[in-house]
């Protein structure tokens, strides 16, 4: 069975044993219906966009910054609809992405959550590509654990006060000094960021575990009687 199917039989699992928060173990942004609530904010001369044909044969997201000054220069976008939430009691302790660029600068790729506790950020991961015609896809993993988050600013800076309310999530390219308001400000760099398939994960056991009893449930369905 492939894995989307796993997926989807373990969020259904998941939706007919309890209530759902805004969050939910295994949701996906695969683009194939549009921006799926990424934006900017302030009006941009460069938004983010579905387009292009991504590694599942959908679109991917694309959003450009300029570099320089003014609106549309920096690396950031935000959600405040599906990604907001507790992830904690949803078991989502990671994000699961594939991510490229086409240059020329390099992005340091960071995810971000704001809540009662502040702004919590994830390490940078650079993306850089010398070829301006290929993505160069990546697929990559950022832990949601405790000790892997780090309180930018704003709130009273506890952990479980933010990732239990998420009220934003933030896409964005920082470096090593990070300013938070209402966003965390991402870096003035001349860059298009791609993203596709981003998906709330578990810890690997816990992943294991549910796949076993989506597996199982599965095989009752469809085992002649």
């Amino acid at each position: 069975m492939k894995i989307h199917a796993v997926a989807r039989c373990i969020t259904l699992i998941l939706l007919l044993t309890g209530t759902a928060p805004a969050v939910t173990l295994f949701q996906v942004d695969d683009f194939s219906n549009g921006t799926a609530g990424w934006i900017e904010g302030n009006p941009s001369p460069n938004p983010p966009v579905a387009t292009g044909i991504g590694n599942d044969n959908n679109p991917f997201l694309q959003n450009d910054s300029s570099g320089g000054g003014g609106p549309g220069s920096r690396m950031a976008m935000y959600n405040d609809l599906q990604w907001t939430g507790d992830y904690i009691g949803g078991g989502i302790t990671a994000i699961r992405l594939e991510a490229g660029t086409f240059g020329p600068e390099t992005i340091n790729l960071r995810l971000a959550f704001n809540g009662t506790g502040g702004w919590f950020t994830t390490d940078a991961v650079p993306l850089v590509n010398n070829d301006p015609l290929d993505p160069q896809w990546r697929l990559l993993t950022f832990s949601l654990l405790p000790g892997d988050l780090t309180h930018v600013g704003q709130g009273n800076g506890v952990f479980a006060d933010t990732m239990s309310n998420v009220t934003r999530m933030e896409i964005y390219s920082g470096g090593g000094f990070l300013s938070a308001g209402s966003l965390i400000r991402g870096e003035a760099i001349n860059a298009s960021l791609l993203l596709d398939q981003i998906q709330a994960v578990p810890e690997p056991s816990s992943t294991l575990l549910l796949m076993l009893i989506a597996v199982a449930a599965f095989t009752r369905r469809t085992r002649p009687s």
